[in-house]
């Protein structure tokens, strides 16, 4: 038998889509016109040249906009190296690589050093971007403050001496008969200086004090008094002074010893313009015009010159040093109102 030769009919479907390059933008609004500059710019036309250009939105690139570039912004901080990848990092379409001293995803953080408290023996501590710094307390060095000073480590102290520690000095203490500040000089005699006002000089085992000039005794420490022998004269004061005295005289004598007689005036004041009249051991004041002073006084006395009525036809009398004036009534003149 045969079959239905009723023909099967294949209907083949062909479906052809058509790329069609447009030189210009598409109508804002249209189906097209987000899609023309990959939805990531906007579309310009350049009627001149009847094409048109796509400005791109940040951190993306490409004639279409169709490139992505996260690095474009510079988002790492501090001179990091950004690299832009296809997967997120960190929320983030890049990563950033770090220079030395920072840390963090935008390397925005500068690396505390002084975390780990590096410093010893209470040293402090300076973080800085190639690592740290100590300030080491006194008595302590290193880079981290590890190694404690000992001034006696070198053995300073010699000749059996001990050396005692006192933070980075050192003193020593000497074996008898041994000084000095690391014990090596023998004992000087005359170190101590006993001579109170001489010069010391070793003899053997002692020494001996060579006295200056007004000084005696073992260690020089008495003075002279050149005043027991009473050299100064007329009741003047003798002065002990090293080597030497000094009289201070009395008002009427002068000379190294008092021993000269000097002029009485010298004890006498005459004031107001007097002047002094010596005669012997006496002495007087001459008073000028207008003063007066009995025998041994000074001429402070001012005359009242009113006193003998100068002034003439019921002139007023004025007192004055050394004299008087007279004030006239009317019609009369002169220095006494006389004329």
């Amino acid at each position: 038998g045969f079959l239905n030769d009723s023909v099967t009919k294949c209907i083949v479907a062909l479906r052809l889509t058509v790329i069609v390059k447009v030189s210009t933008c598409m109508p804002v609004g249209s189906h097209s016109d987000n899609f023309q500059c990959s939805g990531k710019g906007k579309c310009i036309t350049k009627p001149d040249e009847a094409t048109f250009f796509c400005d791109c939105e940040d951190e993306y690139q490409g004639s279409l906009c169709e490139e992505f570039d996260a690095c474009q912004s510079q988002p790492c901080q501090n001179n990091a190296t950004c690299t832009d990848v296809a997967q997120k990092h960190d929320g983030n379409n890049f990563t950033c690589s770090c220079p030395a001293g920072y840390t963090g995803v935008l390397c925005q953080s500068e690396i505390n050093h002084c975390i780990p408290k590096p410093c010893q023996n209470g040293g402090t501590c300076s973080s800085n971007i190639n690592g740290f710094s100590c300030q080491c307390p006194e008595g302590f060095l290193g880079t981290s403050c590890e190694d404690k000073i000992d001034p006696c480590a070198s053995s300073p102290c010699q000749n059996n001496g001990t050396c005692y520690a006192d933070r980075l000095a050192f003193s020593c203490s000497c074996s008898p008969g041994f000084t000095g500040p690391t014990c090596a000089q023998l004992i000087d005699f005359c170190a101590l200086n006993p001579c109170a006002h001489g010069i010391c000089r070793s003899v053997g085992t002692s020494y001996k004090c060579l006295c200056i000039p007004g000084y005696h005794g073992l260690y020089c420490e008495e003075e002279y008094n050149e005043c027991l022998s009473a050299p100064c004269q007329n009741g003047a004061t003798c002065r002990d002074l090293v080597n030497g005295y000094e009289c201070v005289c009395l008002a009427e004598y002068e000379g190294r010893h008092c021993e000269l007689y000097k002029d009485p005036c010298v004890n006498i004041n005459c004031q107001n313009g007097g002047t002094c009249d010596s005669e012997g051991l006496n002495a007087t004041c001459i008073c000028a015009p207008g003063y007066t002073g009995k025998w041994g006084e000074e001429c402070e006395i001012d005359v009242n010159d009113c006193d003998s009525n100068p002034c003439h036809h019921a002139g007023t009398c004025i007192d004055q040093p050394g004299g008087y004036t007279c004030h006239c009534p009317h019609g009369w003149v002169g220095a006494n109102c006389e004329i």
